[in-house]
């Protein structure tokens, strides 16, 4: 959920997004669709798995970005929120987490 995608020079395609599950605490992954060798299947990848779960807030990491690196319009940039300790009173304590990949081939 909340994803966010960008696109690169060969015109691959990456989307950040959230996950969670009734045994996975909200966790960071990325997929990433790899056009120049001839993919039709994306290739999904862990950024971080999740520590902790969130209780009275009233929304999850709406900020979050994925961009292409103008320096050499191949390296995928991606910024999220995720949780290290339980949320559980009306103060919400975010952490960001940055990771940058490239799609092989680019």
């Amino acid at each position: 959920f909340v994803p966010s995608a960008a696109q690169d020079q060969k015109g691959n395609l990456a989307v950040g997004y959230s996950v969670s599950g009734t045994t996975l605490s909200p966790s960071i992954r990325a997929s990433y669709l790899n056009l120049r060798g001839g993919s039709t299947k994306p290739v999904e990848f862990n950024i971080l798995t999740g520590t902790a779960d969130e209780e009275n807030a009233y929304h999850w990491g709406g900020y979050n970005s994925m961009t292409v690196d103008p320096a050499d319009d191949c390296t995928f940039w991606y910024v999220n929120e995720y949780f290290t300790t339980p949320q559980t009173g009306t103060s919400v304590t975010w952490r960001t987490r940055i990771s940058h990949f490239m799609i092989p081939g680019c």
